[in-house]
């Protein structure tokens, strides 16, 4: 291999590592989404979402993931919640 492919090689190296790094920022950024309150915690569903990204990102960054516990009550429950106790105060205009 020549000096000049050589150079291409290792520069075609550092471009994959800077697109993996971009990835991996990338990946965080939708994790942080994920993990807005309102979102992780609204229904067990969208928890296990939250916990199933922080496993692959914690694979990916070799790290321990940092799981989240299920919150006392789910976003999804205090809204149909709230909602029933607004219809439950509503005047009728009969």
């Amino acid at each position: 291999m020549n000096n000049n492919e050589l150079l291409i090689k290792m520069a075609s190296i550092l471009k994959e590592n800077e697109k993996y790094k971009e990835n991996v920022k990338a990946a965080n950024r939708m994790l942080s989404i994920q993990g807005n309150d309102g979102t992780w915690n609204y229904d067990p569903y969208l928890h296990g979402m939250y916990n199933g990204m922080e496993f692959i990102i914690s694979l990916i960054e070799e790290r321990t993931p940092n799981y989240r516990e299920a919150p006392k009550s789910w976003g999804k429950d205090k809204l149909n919640n709230e909602t029933l106790s607004e219809g439950n105060n509503a005047t009728s205009t009969c």
